[in-house]
């Protein structure tokens, strides 16, 4: 049952777009943007108050035509906040905005010839790089029945396995797969020295096959196969290339966003990350965008409290 209140009801906006801001800016519904107002006051279900009201990041472009973006936008009321229901795209580069504007651990990261900005982002990429692979293993074998297409599986299973890039300065922080196909040696450092990772990803995967009764096909994942599988893998590198080169190219963005915090950078980086994870290892992993930005605010959050985003 919905709580009505005896409060007239008001919205406090927040609203980002390239060339201003609404952080908290108080609205009675008359003054709502005319686009939006009739499906925001559908949104309160009648109720009276006060409601938090967000509105997705526009650049200079869109606001040009705002009633085109904003009109085919629906509301949902959560609490008492009234929020959109964004597609991906908008929806990444939406939370881009708010972090990389209005976080402080994003304002203060380093950027330029800091002292410390390879060391805080080679510390990203390494925490994104070892997130990646646990999400993307998690999701492909979230069912079982994935375990039939074992070209497939097995790729993940080695992903999920793979060594990380350890970064050089000043700028690599992610695998660069400009040799493959022609050549393998950038895949080669990611499979070197993995059969321990790989046998633990896979007495995992045999003993989740065993309790749902697929003894059978548990046999084919057991970890006394793991050389097998990596093999299998080295002879056909490109799913395993593909997985790799969406990681870079998330990465790479990230850290590019917080480098730059330009609107250009946050429409550059939500189209490459949606691009990226739209079709992985068969899965359409467009929300792991969202995540690695959640992860990297809170890596960089921790790092600002350490102390290595002071002055140079």
């Amino acid at each position: 049952m919905i709580e009505i209140s005896s409060s007239p009801l008001i919205f406090n906006l927040h609203w980002l777009r390239e060339t201003d801001a609404d952080l908290g800016t108080t609205l009675t519904p008359d003054e709502l943007e005319s686009a939006v107002r009739a499906r925001v006051l559908k949104a309160t279900e009648g109720a009276l108050g006060e409601f938090r009201l967000r509105l997705p990041y526009l650049d200079r472009r869109e606001l040009r035509r705002k009633t085109e973006v904003l009109g085919p936008i629906p509301f949902v009321r959560r609490g008492t906040e009234i929020v959109p229901v964004l597609k991906p795209r908008l929806a990444l580069r939406t939370l881009a905005a708010e972090l990389v504007l209005t976080n402080p651990a994003w304002l203060a990261a380093p950027t330029g010839r800091h002292r410390n900005r390879f060391r805080v982002w080679q510390r990203v990429s390494h925490s994104l790089q070892r997130s990646l692979r646990r999400w993307i293993f998690d999701a492909y074998f979230h069912d079982l029945r994935a375990c039939e297409d074992r070209e497939t599986s097995h790729t993940v299973i080695i992903y999920g396995a793979a060594r990380i890039n350890r970064c050089h300065a000043p700028y690599d922080f992610t695998y660069d797969l400009l040799d493959f196909p022609a050549r393998l040696d950038t895949l080669e450092v990611a499979w070197r020295y993995i059969g321990t990772s790989i046998r633990r990803l896979l007495i995992g995967l045999e003993s989740r096959l065993i309790a749902g009764g697929r003894t059978e096909l548990a046999e084919k994942y057991s970890p006394r196969f793991y050389e097998d599988i990596l093999r299998d893998v080295r002879s056909r590198p490109r799913t395993f290339a593909e997985i790799i080169a969406s990681e870079s190219k998330l990465i790479d963005g990230i850290i590019e966003l917080g480098a730059s915090r330009t609107a250009a950078e946050m429409c550059a980086f939500a189209d490459s990350a949606n691009l990226a994870l739209r079709k992985v290892a068969g899965l359409d992993l467009r929300d792991l965008a969202q995540r690695a930005l959640h992860t990297t605010t809170a890596l960089l959050e921790e790092m600002q409290e350490e102390g290595l985003f002071a002055a140079h």
